[in-house]
């Protein structure tokens, strides 16, 4: 197969296609902030909610306008770590608008990530990690035609666009394949490694899953955009959670 050649403007994806390479001691990018930065998983999501006059940036409160219902009590300046036993935690309150027990939150900063929306149910949530895994596995496998198959039509597009003149799920492997052979095969794996999900927060046509990997301190976030009633992959790669 040709070789694809990356233009300079094209490296900054493979910040998002793998854990090398990206900011943070781990190789993961540094997503959230206080002082109300935009976080990388919101801008995968396109604004998660900018785009309808609302704030990406929940400094704090919810994205988008939205209040965090908890007030800042309780609140703890947990940083990324992960819960200790997450095994023992209760089950996350569908509708709820708190941060789910055991999601990382920091008082006075950026909870946007972690307060989006609602809680989902039980079960789409299942279904967000099946999708991600599925994702990932594809990935890992270095099945890219399958791993495009659960992008969301923008990020699909985007990879697509550097293939010259074709377009569609063949073009975004494609790119997919060029761009991954520039990380090691073991970065895809780690990523690929899902250990306990905490969190799915949905509204406004976007989500955010939240998850441990093991024997891993740190949660991460992956971005989903809803397509047609399917929620497909709009983050190539995990955003820890920062404080």
């Amino acid at each position: 197969m040709k070789r694809i050649s990356l233009p300079l403007t094209v490296l900054a994806l493979l910040a998002a296609l793998a854990v090398t390479g990206c900011g943070g001691s781990d190789g993961e990018e540094a997503t959230t902030g206080s002082g109300g930065q935009t976080t990388s998983a919101q801008r995968d999501a396109g604004g998660a909610g900018a785009a309808d006059g609302g704030s990406a940036t929940g400094g704090g409160g919810g994205a988008g306008g939205q209040s965090d219902d908890g007030g800042g009590e309780g609140l703890r300046d947990t940083g990324p770590r992960a819960p200790r036993d997450p095994e023992n935690l209760p089950e996350p309150a569908e509708g709820s608008r708190r941060a789910a027990p055991g999601v990382p939150v920091s008082k006075g900063g950026d909870n946007s990530i972690q307060t989006w929306g609602t809680e989902a149910s039980a079960s789409e949530r299942e279904e967000v990690t099946r999708i991600l895994r599925a994702f990932y596995d594809a990935r890992a496998a270095g099945d890219w035609a399958r791993a495009c198959t659960y992008l969301a039509s923008r990020q699909k597009a985007e990879f697509a666009s550097f293939v010259r003149g074709r377009g569609g799920n063949a073009a975004c492997a494609e790119a997919m394949r060029g761009l991954a052979s520039q990380v090691p095969a073991s970065a895809f794996d780690k990523e690929a490694r899902i250990d306990y999900v905490l969190s799915l927060r949905v509204g406004e046509g976007n989500a955010f899953l939240i998850y441990t990997r093991p024997g891993e301190a740190q949660v991460y976030a992956n971005a989903f955009a809803d397509e047609g009633g399917t929620w497909k992959v709009v983050s190539v790669g995990p955003s820890v959670v920062y404080r």
